[in-house]
C-alpha cells in the first residue's frame, strides 16, 4: 500500500474510532510509518487513537505527538504541573523530601518512601488535585516499621 492511501485509511479509521474526536489530529505517512500530532482531550482518547492504527495494514511504525488539552481547553507545561505538585505535596504531606516527583505528558509518576498507606493514598489524592494533571502513577514504597526485620535478618534467620 502506498503512503497516501495508508494516509487515507489512517484518517478514515480515526474518524470511525469510537471515543476518538479527529477534528483536531493531523495524519502524515512516510515509507509505512505513520505519525499522529496535534491534540486530544484525555489520555484515553490517545490511547484509543493508538489501539485504532495498529490493525491497519501497511502501518510499520507509529509515531504520537498528540498533546492532551485538559478539560477547560487550557494549557499547562509539564514545568508548571511540577511545581504545582510539589507546592501541593509541600503544604500537606509528609516530608516532601523522601517523595520523588516526575512529569511526563501531564502523567505525574510518585515514587520514595512514605510511612503508610494513609500517606501514600493522601499524596495521589492532592496531585490530583492539580491543574493539568492526566493521570497518576503511585510508585510510592512503605517504609519498614521501626523494629520490624529486615529481609537480611529473616534470610540469615532462615539458613
Amino acid at each position: 500500500m502506498d503512503d497516501r492511501a495508508l494516509q487515507r485509511g489512517v484518517e478514515q479509521e480515526l474518524e470511525w474510532a469510537r471515543h476518538v474526536d479527529a477534528d483536531d489530529i493531523r495524519v502524515s505517512v512516510d515509507d509505512g510509518v505513520v505519525k499522529l500530532s496535534g491534540s486530544v482531550g484525555r489520555e484515553a482518547e490517545k490511547k484509543a487513537a493508538e489501539r485504532a492504527i495498529w490493525h491497519i495494514k501497511g502501518v510499520r511504525a507509529l509515531v504520537l505527538e498528540l498533546l492532551i488539552r485538559d478539560g477547560n481547553d487550557a494549557w499547562h507545561s509539564d514545568e508548571s504541573i511540577a511545581h504545582g505538585v510539589v507546592a501541593a505535596l509541600g503544604e500537606r504531606c509528609t516530608p516532601i523530601g523522601q517523595i520523588r516527583v516526575k512529569v511526563d505528558s501531564g502523567v505525574v509518576s510518585l515514587a520514595g518512601m512514605v510511612e503508610g498507606p494513609p500517606q501514600s493514598a493522601e499524596a495521589e489524592h492532592l496531585v490530583r488535585t492539580v491543574p493539568g494533571v492526566l493521570g497518576v502513577e503511585n510508585r510510592l514504597s512503605l517504609r519498614p516499621a521501626p523494629g520490624s526485620p529486615n529481609i537480611e535478618d529473616r534470610t540469615s534467620a532462615a539458613a
